[in-house]
């Protein structure tokens, strides 16, 4: 058990000293600007099937997970703004278990999303790795009028834990991150009629076999707000 301890103290003590997180590229020059984040989440489990052989002839598995990230946005102009978010996932799964033990950024699949923008760059066995775009938007506002249009996360929910009315990109069982909402091909339009009061229509654009459009797949939404 020592060498156990050894090991978590050290982890707790990496993660209670990191530094603040710092852009990697910041840059700006009028109504122009950009800037780049990096980010990388580690999930790795150890399993042990001592009692089931006829299920699992091997007794030891492991399984792990890696997304890469890479995230930018910034300004295109005084009213243009743009985000972009980039993936790399690679990933192992024991064979018993499937696909769905963790919830990756490839792993995600939703009618409401093409796929030429994920690429398939390793798979061997359980081993699978994956290259893709899980937001590409830009956001047009000016005056009262916002416009988006892209891939974005669209979501009507007031909690953030459980979303019961997350129609598009419903959080898996074994998620993580219970924040973070991955796009969908989708174009917005929110008009500003007061103070405290908009009117928004979405519409998104769903797929059916082998990625072509399909209307019968799409969703159109209206919403209207207001605060008395």
């Amino acid at each position: 058990m020592r060498p156990v301890a050894i090991c978590a103290g050290a982890a707790l003590l990496a993660l209670t000293a990191a530094p603040p997180a710092r852009a990697l590229v910041e840059a700006g020059k009028g109504d122009l600007s950009l800037e780049a984040v990096g980010s990388i989440r580690l999930t790795a489990g150890w399993l042990r099937y001592p009692d089931v052989p006829a299920v699992y002839p091997g007794e030891d598995d492991g399984l792990f997970a890696r997304v890469l990230r890479l995230l930018l946005d910034g300004k295109l102009g005084a009213h243009l703004g743009y985000e972009v978010n980039l993936y790399g996932d690679l990933s192992r799964m024991p064979s018993l278990l499937g696909g769905g033990v963790f919830a990756t950024a490839a792993s995600f699949d939703s009618p409401y999303r093409t796929g030429y923008l994920a690429w398939d760059c390793a798979e061997n066995g359980g081993v699978r790795g994956e290259l893709g775009v899980d937001r590409l938007a830009l956001d047009l506002q000016r005056d009262r009028v916002h416009l988006t249009v892209g891939r974005f996360p669209v979501n009507y929910s007031v909690t953030r834990i459980f979303a019961p009315n997350d129609f598009f990109a419903p959080f898996s069982a074994a998620a993580i991150n219970k924040e973070y909402k991955p796009g969908v091909d989708a174009l917005r339009l929110a008009v500003t009629l007061g103070m405290l009061s908009s009117v928004e229509v979405a519409g998104v654009m769903g797929y059916g076999e082998g990625g072509v459009p399909a209307w019968g797949r799409s969703a159109l939404l209206a919403r209207a707000s207001a605060v008395l």
